[in-house]
C-alpha cells in the first residue's frame, strides 16, 4: 500500500503495488489494476480521476484507464495512511522508499 484513505469495496481510495502492479481504487468496484512494477528500480506514479476514467500514469506514461462514471464524492473525514492499509498485516505493507508525494484536488 503507498496511501490509503477508507476500507476496501466502502467508501475510500486507495493506491497499492500488488502482485507487481499497480492497482488504484476509488471504493466500491472502482478499481484499476495496471501498469507493472519491478523491485529495487524508482518509479513516479501518478493517479487522477477526472470525473468520468481512472488514470495511472508510469513514468510519465498512461498505464492504464477505466471509465468509472459514479463516485462517491464526500470527503474521506478518517485517518490517511501512508505505506499501510488500515489493517496491520505486512500483506499491505509497502517497504521501500516514498518521496514527494503529493494529494492534490486537481492536476498541478
Amino acid at each position: 500500500m503507498l496511501a490509503s484513505c477508507g476500507e476496501f469495496k466502502e467508501q475510500c481510495w486507495f493506491v497499492q503495488i500488488m502482485c507487481g502492479r499497480i492497482r488504484l481504487s476509488l471504493g466500491g468496484d472502482h478499481t484499476l489494476d495496471t501498469g507493472w512494477i519491478e523491485a529495487r528500480r524508482p518509479y513516479h506514479v501518478a493517479c487522477a480521476y477526472d470525473g468520468a476514467k481512472m488514470h495511472v500514469y508510469v513514468n510519465d506514461e498512461e498505464a492504464g484507464s477505466r471509465s468509472t462514471p459514479v463516485v462517491d464524492p464526500k470527503p474521506w473525514t478518517g485517518p490517511l495512511y501512508m505505506s499501510q492499509y488500515h489493517f496491520l498485516e505486512p500483506l499491505y505493507q509497502f517497504h521501500g522508499v516514498l518521496s514527494d508525494l503529493r494529494i492534490c484536488a486537481f492536476a498541478p
